[in-house]
């Protein structure tokens, strides 16, 4: 009697917490939405700028650049809200950037000699949408948004270091993870990128010349 030995090819398992380590990335990723949190933008044109003699950082209530181009009632409740965001990311911009202590103090008020770095700056837009839009509709319906300019000056002087920008807005095709995504996590998000930035830029490592693109 003939034998016949037939091979059979196998594929190799791929390992559990490969396959996890990918998912939790791709959901990060969804969702962080679309947009981009710039690198540093030095006001003298060069890369970087050296925030290594600060010890101290001020971070200040953003100011209100979205209202103002509503017009009558609308303004009015636009202005209400703008109240609350412009401190909120102040707020958030204040805790992320003291988690890195990379300064031996990071507060919302108080002197500002040379030894300060001043963060504040505009927030130019800001959208909650529609969360039952973005769901259902998607294509951009209902989308979110948030966008702001970051500015760094030196204490005393008042001189303008440089800026970072902040442009993030849901993500375009909709469905349930473009639902969950607020203005508010995108400020979340943008507080802990500029955090970063700064800790780079005041241990002397330079900015990310590209923008974190999500």
């Amino acid at each position: 009697m003939n034998e016949k030995k037939i091979c059979v090819a196998t594929q190799p398992k791929v390992p559990p917490q490969v396959c996890w380590t990918a998912c939790v990335l791709l959901l990060a990723l969804l969702l962080a939405g679309c947009g981009t949190t710039s690198g540093f933008k030095a006001a003298s044109g060069q890369n970087a700028v050296d925030l290594s003699p600060f010890s101290r950082v001020v971070v200040k209530d953003f100011t209100d650049a979205v209202s103002e181009k509503r017009k009558g009632p609308d303004r009015e409740k636009k202005a209400a809200e703008m109240k609350r965001v412009t401190k909120d990311f102040a707020d958030m911009l204040a805790w992320e950037i003291g988690q890195k202590a990379a300064f031996a103090q990071v507060v919302r008020t108080g002197a500002e000699d040379e030894k300060t770095l001043i963060i504040g700056g505009q927030i130019t837009r800001y959208e909650e949408g529609s969360p039952t839009a973005r769901f259902l509709v998607g294509m951009g319906a209902g989308s979110s948004y948030f966008d702001a300019r970051i500015e760094f000056l030196r204490g005393g002087t008042g001189e303008l270091l440089g800026t970072l920008e902040a442009n993030r807005n849901s993500w375009v095709l909709g469905g349930g993870i473009a639902a969950t995504q607020t203005p508010d996590s995108f400020m979340r998000e943008a507080a802990r990128k500029v955090a970063e930035e700064v800790h780079r830029l005041k241990a002397g490592q330079g900015s990310t010349s590209v923008a974190d693109r999500r």
